[in-house]
């Protein structure tokens, strides 16, 4: 049986996902996809987002917290 796990982050600051990104993939030992809703004003590097992240979304204004975690939540179902 496959197990799979839906993680989100809803960042307002760049300075933290990296780190959080890299320690999320080096601990967990489970299936998972990330969903990031991007909330930061000059967004998350590219590059992070092509190795760590399955589904990324960045909205031209910040949603709040409550908002942008439902966001994510329809996404991963949406993805299955």
């Amino acid at each position: 049986m496959s197990v799979e796990l839906a993680i989100g982050f809803n960042p307002v600051r760049t300075d933290f996902i990296g780190r959080a990104l890299e320690t999320l993939y080096k601990h967990t030992k489970i299936n998972f996809r990330v969903f990031v809703c991007d909330q930061t004003i000059e967004g998350i590097d590219k590059d992070l987002i092509k190795k760590y992240v399955h589904w990324y979304i960045h909205p031209h204004h910040n949603l709040g917290f409550a908002k942008s975690a439902n966001e994510m939540l329809w996404t991963a179902y949406r993805q299955g």
